[in-house]
């Protein structure tokens, strides 16, 4: 068991920080802005140097870009509400806490920084749930 412990912290280490912000290609709103590698400050500073329709289009995507960083702050602190619980045996909950945690990253893309470790810990809690029984 602790093995297991083991690879799914270093699975947690190799996953925290990774996710930020928008770190893909996008194609926002009518004009197709693409906000890869943009913060939500730089896009509120588009939206200010802009008029018209490329100003709103910036103020949106910055409104975008600000759920997304938040989200992304959330989803690391999931993680690591889980991870603690791991630690003390507690895998139930802990497997919600990654469950929400790829959820969060999910609703911008497919999840591929929370989703390798909420299996991870899904087959451990099932493994651990049949040997109880």
């Amino acid at each position: 068991m602790v093995g297991h412990q083991d690879s799914i912290e270093q699975l947690f280490q190799q996953s925290k920080g990774r996710w930020r912000g928008c770190d893909w290609v996008t194609h926002f709103g009518p004009m197709g802005l693409n906000l890869e590698g943009l913060k939500a400050s730089q896009a509120r500073i588009m939206a200010m140097a802009t008029s018209g329709i490329e100003s709103t289009q910036w103020l949106l995507a910055s409104q975008w870009l600000q759920d997304l960083e938040t989200d992304a702050i959330l989803a690391e602190r999931e993680a690591n509400q889980a991870m603690h619980l791991i630690h003390s045996s507690q895998w139930q909950p802990a497997f919600e806490h990654l469950q929400r945690a790829y959820l969060l990253e999910q609703k911008y893309r497919p999840s591929r920084i929370w989703l390798p470790l909420y299996q991870a810990v899904y087959s451990m809690y099932h493994a651990i749930s049949h040997c109880k029984n």
